[in-house]
């Protein structure tokens, strides 16, 4: 079985999507090394020292194009190789509109070089790779899959005319040409039935050990002058309306009142690339100063960390991670932060309870007063500060591995090519 994997990045940051992709093109390389060659089109080099070390490195070739694709880049399966990286130049606009990854010398290229024989169904990831997938889906008269990781949000029928991706899912759904779509959530399902779509399957994300396994460094902590010697509230989400980070300012303010003893940090990465998360940014600290946060002394705002070693390191240092997001597909960050063996916090909300048992592998919140009052239970009880990490960590292991996932998408793959 040859599959040809789409997307926009893979890998180079703590996106959840790259990170997806990534981990899913390996793990089902690595566990059906006879049944499987995937070959993945992306615009964004993989991470250095990847693949990690739970993947051969031997079964991984990587190919760069500097000025687009050119007649001597190999991207078929012909010596072996079963996992082949086609790395592509694309266009890049700051907005929605489905242009963002079209590129017409990729599917020139493809049609060429490629035909349904070498590729038996396309795997697409998210909004970015749609184009070009439906064009050789559509050329080859194969099987094309895709896979939603958008936040769900409630469907009413005017989101049609105020919202483009709901538009454009609109016309995909009528006109049939995705075979399948898979979301990571019961919550994205739900969604996606709610507009009528029904050929839904939900594969819940999968994670390898490999941050896990990381030893922190504190170099990554000096780098942004956060202190070793207290306790740090990790907040990985960006800033915007739909993360809502503020809240953890709202509990800072409560839990800073009632423990004012107790040395905490706050550590937002809220600063990623873009306007809006500048803008919200500056938000959430005027919010901050307002509330006696005070800039590079017991509150940090970081960009993006990079996947890897500063990201595991970022993590493996805090003391709690809070997710405090209203719509989230799924929850990579949660994962992350139990193979790391720190507690989690996240809203009661969408696909998170999916992941997290209230006060059994994680706490729930639903406003700024659940919040203080969790993170004061965790300052309190260090037993049961120690059973959350036991039983998020055997949960992660058994439930939210890589195998599992790759597993799964293996069975679809092998249903929808049986039609």
């Amino acid at each position: 079985m040859n599959i040809l994997q789409i997307c926009a990045s893979y890998l180079e940051k703590s996106g959840g999507v790259s990170l997806h992709a990534h981990d899913l093109a390996e793990s089902l390389v690595k566990f059906f090394p006879d049944d499987i060659a995937i070959h993945v089109i992306c615009n964004e080099p993989e991470k250095k020292g990847l693949p990690s070390p739970e993947i051969n490195p031997s079964v991984v070739t990587t190919i760069t194009t500097n000025n687009g694709p050119t007649d001597n880049v190999l991207i078929k399966d012909g010596h072996g190789d079963r996992l082949i990286i086609w790395k592509v130049p694309t266009k890049q606009i700051k907005q929605f509109d489905g242009l963002r990854f079209f590129n017409d010398d990729v599917i020139a290229y493809a049609l060429k070089k490629l035909t349904h024989r070498d590729i038996n169904l396309i795997h697409v990831h998210d909004w970015d790779s749609l184009h070009i997938g439906l064009t050789l889906s559509a050329a080859w008269d194969i099987p094309l899959v895709m896979t939603i990781h958008r936040a769900p949000e409630k469907w009413y029928p005017g989101k049609l005319r105020s919202f483009p991706k709901d538009a454009y899912l609109e016309f995909i759904k009528n006109s049939s040409a995705v075979t399948e779509f898979i979301v990571p959530s019961e919550a994205s399902k739900k969604v996606l039935h709610d507009q009528e779509i029904n050929n839904v399957t939900v594969i819940p994300h999968g994670i390898t050990k490999y941050l896990g396994n990381m030893e922190p460094k504190e170099k990554y902590l000096d780098d942004y002058g956060i202190p070793h010697n207290k306790k740090i509230i990790l907040c990985p989400v960006r800033a915007e309306s739909t993360k809502n980070p503020d809240v953890l300012v709202l509990a800072a303010s409560i839990i800073n009142a009632n423990y004012p003893k107790e040395e905490l940090v706050y550590v937002f990465l809220s600063k990623w690339e873009g306007k809006e998360y500048e803008i919200g940014t500056e938000v959430l600290r005027n919010m901050a100063s307002i509330y006696d946060l005070e800039e590079g002394k017991n509150v940090f705002f970081l960009p993006q960390i990079e996947w890897g070693e500063p990201l595991a390191s970022l993590i493996k240092f805090s003391f709690i991670v809070v997710i405090p997001s209203l719509h989230e597909s799924f929850g990579l960050s949660v994962l992350d932060s139990f193979i790391c063996k720190i507690p989690v916090i996240a809203r009661n909300s969408m696909a998170l309870p999916e992941i997290i048992d209230n006060e059994r592998n994680g706490l729930l919140f639903t406003n700024e007063k659940d919040l203080a009052s969790h993170m004061g239970c965790l300052l309190e009880n260090p037993e049961f500060y120690k059973k959350l990490v036991e039983n998020a960590y055997s949960d992660v292991i058994n439930h939210f591995s890589a195998q599992r996932m790759a597993e799964e998408y293996k069975n679809l793959y092998d249903k929808v090519l049986a039609h």
